[in-house]
Formats: structure tokens, C-alpha cells, sequence
């Protein structure tokens, strides 16, 4: 109910909720179909680009990326799109942050061993 009413993203850690939604051997059509149509709402998209990002503690020095096991929810090259459309339009510097902490946490993510 919560995500037919986009009420999801005012929830404490929408993540966790995505995540409980996953169903690793059932098909992930409609939290699939609920991803792709947030990433087309401005909240939508705000929420998604800032609920993958982890914080990776390291001996060498803290990190963000975006674990590949996003994948199983999200279409992350889909995702990294809308990211660099939102800084060519963005109106304000905080939705710019938001998009390149997301696209390079999403490289790192890529570039990463895990």
C-alpha cells in the first residue's frame, strides 16, 4: 500500500523496506516496475539516488559506493541517466551534490572488489 501511495519514501529507511519487498527466487516484476517509475518522480528519484549509497569503512580511508547488489532492485545504469539529467537541470546545488555523490559512489561500486 505504501508504495501504490509513494508513502515509502516518508518511511524512516525506505531501503530496508525495498529490500523485504525482494524476493530472491520469485520474479521481481512489480518492485522492478515500482523502481523504474520512481526513478520518473522527482521524489522518487531523490530517494533512490541517495538509499543506494553505503558507507564503506576502511583502514585506507572512508568510502561511498553503490552495491551491485542493487541490481536485483533497481536498473542502476538507468538510474546513473537520470542522475546526470538531474545536474544538467537541476535548480539547486543540493540535487547537484546529491546526483555526483551517487554517480561517483555508483563507479566505486563498479570499481570495487565487493
Amino acid at each position: 500500500m505504501a508504495a501504490k501511495t509513494s508513502e515509502i519514501w516518508d518511511q524512516a529507511k525506505p531501503d530496508r523496506l525495498l529490500w523485504f519487498w525482494f524476493r530472491p527466487r520469485t520474479k521481481q516484476t512489480k518492485l522492478r516496475f515500482f523502481a523504474d517509475k520512481a526513478m520518473t518522480s522527482s521524489v522518487g528519484l531523490r530517494k533512490l539516488l541517495e538509499i543506494t549509497i553505503s558507507k564503506v569503512r576502511s583502514t585506507a580511508g572512508d568510502y561511498e559506493r553503490v552495491p551491485k547488489s542493487w541490481e536485483k532492485i533497481v536498473d542502476l545504469n538507468a538510474l546513473g541517466k537520470h542522475a546526470a539529467e538531474l545536474i544538467e537541470a537541476a535548480n539547486n546545488d543540493r540535487d547537484v551534490r546529491l546526483a555526483r555523490r551517487f554517480l561517483d559512489a555508483l563507479e566505486k561500486g563498479r570499481s570495487g572488489s565487493f
